[in-house]
């Protein structure tokens, strides 16, 4: 009866035995209550994975709005980096938000100063914390050309 079932969902190399085990059922509930226990920490697992990755889209999707924000008062900025940075010592771990900011080349006529610590209070305000450490690099200019260095060829190229 089940070999014709099987057949008729197309599953012509399969067949299907039955056979009793001995096996008693404090045993049986143990196995279902292992089998149980795995299929949760399998879900969690994912879970954890999952948000994860949404997390990080978030702080990604959450870096751009900030930057964008920053940007609108500061046309200046370049770029920004924020990122939360583990401190850890022998007894404690403790952690601090973090910016790196660059200027663009150009920007000169303004008070940096003045602008790093409206940043700095924006921030504080935006993720909700006392401490935010900005670094402010510069820019480093475009690399100059060897004097005989060839030009990389423009357009597709053939195999040599």
């Amino acid at each position: 009866q089940y070999d014709n079932q099987l057949k008729e969902l197309g599953l012509n190399d399969y067949r299907m035995e039955f056979f009793r085990m001995n096996i008693s059922k404090s045993e049986l509930d143990k196995l279902g209550t292992d089998v149980t226990q795995n299929i949760l920490k399998n879900i969690e697992l994912q879970n954890n994975r999952f948000k994860d990755s949404l997390q990080q889209v978030m702080n990604s999707v959450e870096q751009g709005l900030v930057f964008e924000e920053i940007k609108a008062f500061y046309p200046n900025l370049y770029k920004i980096g924020i990122t939360n940075v583990k401190l850890k010592n022998d007894k404690t771990i403790d952690s601090v938000w973090t910016a790196l900011i660059q200027w663009d080349t150009v920007a000169n006529d303004f008070d940096k100063k003045a602008a790093v610590e409206n940043i700095q209070r924006f921030l504080k305000n935006r993720l909700k914390t006392d401490t935010v450490l900005i670094n402010v690099t510069a820019l480093l200019p475009p690399k100059k050309p060897e004097p005989n260095a060839i030009p990389p060829p423009i357009g597709p190229q053939r195999p040599k």
